[in-house]
């Protein structure tokens, strides 16, 4: 079974090799059609100069007609031309074979094709002793041109299918040899990072319980090694995020799937990510608006949704300068759940609307902004949203704020198992009923501090 890399490369190389093909077939078409026409020409030119030859002049002056040069007993070949000769006035005078011509009378010399029926004809003058006799002209038919035309295409467009599928065979096993020993790199390192990942977590709770056990009986120590302390908690906390990080990448990276029997009310889940926002004493002059539909249910696990969600709501508000807005919109839209972030921060540069994805890919805005952040985020969140079905994009320009958007497809039912989800959903948050009022009452926000 091919990946979606393999197909990519497949479908490249393929068409390489299709364009190849079809301007190597339309070379020989045209070569060989040229050659056969080439041929008719040489054989009208002939023909003409043997008709012109043959005239006789007789006792009167007057230059004998084609009507003795071409007889009713000649060969079926010969007949199935067009002899015909005008005099010098350009007045048809006799004609011989069976070939339709209704083409115009032209004196130039040169050939003319004729469409219906199809042929090809040339017109001469018959000059002697410097004296203009007359004209003759000499048609052929093209049919078995037509004919060696019509079987060469045949004979291409057979070769080619039959070339074309031949190869794309081919290059899919090329390509998947090719692949195998990249994929046994990439599994080996995806390996690595999980159990690098994993392996981190006993030394990193040893350092942090310690450090914690430390701050916690600070009696005797000195106010700069409790900062040191302070210091160490901090980066281990860091550490143990970015361990987690990792293995939710390499679990996405495995191609295991994800849990789609949970259902999870996504507008539980919004405001469980902003309330902690809401909270946070030096939050500043930053205005918060929430515009969202009630029970949108998508399938997935409600743990993943948060991590998503609250990757894209923490960098809204981190990013955005105090005085900014971030804006929340959740609605539904044929069939899936939208959800938009947006704020008036940073912004992202149009060139790098890709990369914001990559593993620890952050802009030289956001460094400055914030040391604290590992840039796997935001490729966790796509990661986690792609799992599922969905999509997610962005629509930034540099100094004037980001937008993100999600769209993950909407359950297909309402289970009385709704409630179940909903509560499974905000369990870690447990709102209390004066909050969720508020948030009811009013859609709009001002929210304390910057990020």
């Amino acid at each position: 079974m091919l990946t979606s890399i393999e197909r990519r490369l497949v479908t490249a190389h393929a068409a390489a090799f299709f364009g190849v093909l079809l301007v190597f077939s339309l070379v020989i078409y045209q070569y060989f059609s040229a050659s056969l026409y080439a041929q008719e020409r040489s054989h009208l030119t002939e023909l003409a100069d043997s008709i012109i030859s043959s005239i006789d002049i007789d006792a009167s002056g007057e230059p004998d007609t084609i009507d003795s040069a071409l007889p009713e007993s000649a060969s079926q070949s010969l007949n199935r031309t067009r002899l015909q000769w005008f005099d010098k006035s350009g007045e048809l005078s006799s004609e011989k074979g069976y070939l339709t011509v209704n083409v115009p009378f032209v004196r130039d010399d040169g050939f003319v094709e004729q469409k219906t029926p199809h042929a090809l004809l040339l017109t001469r003058a018959a000059v002697s002793d410097n004296r203009l006799l007359g004209y003759v002209r000499v048609a052929l038919p093209l049919d078995k041109v037509d004919e060696a035309q019509t079987q060469l295409l045949l004979g291409l467009l057979a070769g080619g299918l039959a070339a074309a599928a031949l190869s794309v065979l081919g290059i899919a096993w090329l390509v998947r040899q090719s692949m195998r020993p990249i994929e046994e790199h990439v599994n080996k390192m995806r390996q690595f990072t999980a159990d690098a990942s994993h392996e981190f977590k006993t030394p990193l709770m040893v350092i942090k319980t310690n450090t914690a056990v430390a701050l916690k009986y600070p009696d005797g120590m000195r106010d700069q090694d409790r900062e040191k302390f302070s210091m160490i908690s901090d980066a281990c906390q860091q550490m143990d995020r970015l361990s987690e990080d990792l293995l939710t990448l390499a679990r996405r990276d495995d191609g295991s799937k994800p849990d789609m029997a949970a259902l999870t009310d996504l507008g539980g889940v919004i405001e469980e990510r902003l309330k902690p926002w809401r909270e946070q004493p030096s939050f500043g002059n930053l205005k918060l608006t929430v515009e969202k539909d009630d029970d949108l249910l998508v399938r997935g696990d409600p743990d993943d949704m948060r991590k998503i969600f609250g990757n894209l709501i923490d960098n809204a508000f981190q990013y955005t300068p105090g005085g900014g807005e971030v804006h929340v919109s959740l609605k539904s839209e044929l069939g899936q759940a939208v959800v938009t972030i947006s704020d008036t921060g940073i912004g992202i540069d149009p060139d790098n609307h890709e990369r914001v994805f990559d593993r620890f890919w952050r802009s030289d805005a956001a460094r400055s902004r914030r040391q604290a952040g590992n840039g796997l985020g935001l490729s966790i969140a796509r990661a986690m949203v792609e799992s599922y079905g969905g999509k997610i994009s962005l629509a930034s320009e540099l100094g004037r704020g980001a937008q993100f958007t999600v769209r993950l497809p909407l359950a297909n039912t309402r289970s009385p198992s709704h409630s179940h989800a909903r509560a499974a959903s905000i369990d870690a948050n447990r709102f209390d009923q004066t909050d969720e009022g508020a948030i009811a009452a009013s859609d709009t926000t001002q929210a304390n501090g910057e990020g």
